[in-house]
């Protein structure tokens, strides 16, 4: 299987200075905060900053969820 785009998140210290250093080091002037994230569209990659307490509780409730035994749980609270 061939991979088609790239997703990748990274916590950043300040929106704003993020969003200033991405518009004027790499030339992305349409780039904006949306939902407390800066969203940065490539070929082939997408790339969410977000402020660090933010991506924290994010990737704990992913990690949470991806782990969670949920089919197990159901399965054992049926009554026979």
């Amino acid at each position: 299987m061939k991979i088609r785009a790239t997703v990748v998140c990274m916590p950043v210290q300040q929106l704003d200075k993020t969003l200033s250093f991405y518009k004027n080091v790499f030339g992305l002037p349409d780039l904006q905060v949306e939902e407390g994230m800066i969203t940065v569209e490539l070929p082939n990659l997408s790339l969410f900053l977000m402020e660090k307490g933010d991506f924290e509780s994010y990737s704990k409730k992913q990690v949470v969820e991806r782990h969670s035994p949920v089919k197990t749980q159901a399965a054992s609270s049926v009554a026979p």
